[in-house]
This record gives structure tokens, C-alpha cells and sequence, in this order.
């Protein structure tokens, strides 16, 4: 496995593991339970992640908000790949997730990140 193949995603993780805080990438999938409802039910994925202020491209993009941030989110041992239909979790709040791009070298992801609410006791 060379470089430019996905290589560097094994020692990316490994190297930036340790810097990078715990998360959930939380995969939500409403789901028919009769006389036309849906029921929300969400998968887990545990991730290493780093939230830092929005770059300029994601304030540029259609939908941004001010108080929308960016994620960084480590490829290594994640078995799915973000996208809209997912949300992070991050030191006890909720994100809904969207212009995510992965980086050349595939060591993480990119997302913007917009506020949904505080992770809820139960």
C-alpha cells in the first residue's frame, strides 16, 4: 500500500490518534413503522475528532450559519464514510454534518459542522 493509495490513512491514525478526542459519528435512518410514521433510529460509530472554527471555504458555502464550526475527523478504523445523513457528537452536543470532503492523502474528513442541541440524559 503506497501514499497515494491510502497509506499514510494507517500511520496518520496512529500518529494523530492520541492528539485527536473521542466522538460519535451517529448514523440516523428514519424508519417506516406503520400508518405513514417513521421512527429515528441511529448506529453509533465511535471516531477521533478535532473541532476548530469554520475555514473560509465552508463560510462561502450555501447554509453557513456564524456559530457553524469544522470537523476533522480521522479515517483510520472508521467503517463508514460521513455524510448528511450523519451528525456528531462531540463533548456533550450535537452536530448535523454537510460539505464534507476528504482530504488528498485520505487520513480524515472535513465537515462543517452546524449546532442541533445538547446531548440529552437519559
Amino acid at each position: 500500500m503506497g501514499v497515494l493509495d491510502g497509506g499514510l490513512q494507517s500511520v496518520f491514525g496512529v500518529a494523530f490518534g492520541s492528539f485527536y478526542l473521542d466522538g460519535v459519528l451517529q448514523e440516523v435512518t428514519n424508519v417506516p413503522v406503520g400508518g405513514g410514521s417513521t421512527e429515528e433510529v441511529t448506529t453509533d460509530h465511535a471516531i477521533k475528532v478535532q473541532k476548530d472554527r469554520a475555514t473560509q471555504r465552508m463560510r462561502e458555502a450555501e447554509g453557513y450559519s456564524s456559530t457553524d464550526v469544522a470537523f476533522y475527523i480521522l479515517q483510520a478504523g472508521l467503517s463508514v464514510d460521513p455524510n448528511t445523513d450523519h451528525r456528531v457528537i462531540f463533548q456533550g452536543q450535537i452536530w448535523a454534518i454537510a460539505n464534507i470532503e476528504a482530504d488528498p492523502a485520505s487520513t480524515y474528513w472535513e465537515a462543517r459542522g452546524s449546532f442541533e442541541g445538547e446531548v440529552q440524559e437519559t
